[in-house]
């Protein structure tokens, strides 16, 4: 109150790639001496020579190849002393994209939040290597032409299926726990 112990917060944005110049890192200071620090990769943050032969590998190659920059292949948030030490993992996501198109294909998530040696994802034509607590969340399992989600599930749950206007502009109906084939519908 008296000004002897304010209360701060510090944000700093980092675009390091310059190959995207999308925002790669975010770091929060704070007057607790935590930082917080967001990391967001990208597909071109991924060096892949050669023919991939990987599923992973060649989804994200498929996605360079068609200069696709901007989605998160894998985005992780870690929580550290400022002087960067008692350094923690409290949420990490990786997407997968599918190998014949640009879409998504599987999320997987860490369940372990406050995790000490989380490993970030390291891609090659021939391997991925990821964190071994990621466990498949979302299978995205079919599109439709206009790249618009027909059917999808979470693990070990119920399949989510849409039907999509006559523009394929908008969903206009979600079915649950049933394959898009087995919708019977004349119009909405």
């Amino acid at each position: 109150i008296n000004g002897n112990n304010p209360v701060t917060t510090t944000t700093n944005y980092f675009y390091d790639n310059p190959l995207h110049a999308l925002l790669s890192r975010i770091q929060i200071s704070n007057s607790k001496n935590e930082l917080i620090t967001t990391t967001i990769k990208y597909p071109f943050d991924y060096t892949i020579t050669g023919t991939a032969t990987d599923n992973i590998a060649k989804g994200i190659q498929n996605l360079q190849t068609n200069y696709i920059i901007n989605p998160v292949v894998e985005k992780y948030q870690q929580k550290s002393n400022t002087d960067g030490t008692n350094l923690r993992t409290l949420t990490s996501t990786f997407t997968t994209y599918k190998a014949s198109s640009l879409y998504p294909d599987l999320i997987f998530q860490t369940e372990n939040l406050g995790t000490f040696n989380f490993t970030p994802a390291t891609i090659s034509a021939s391997a991925t290597v990821k964190d071994s607590r990621y466990q498949s969340r979302i299978s995205f399992d079919i599109y439709d032409l206009n790249g618009n989600i027909l059917r999808q599930h979470q693990l070990n749950n119920i399949t989510q299926s849409y039907i999509w206007d006559y523009k394929q502009l908008y969903p206009i109906a979600e079915a649950i726990n049933t394959s898009v084939n087995d919708i019977a519908y004349t119009s909405f």
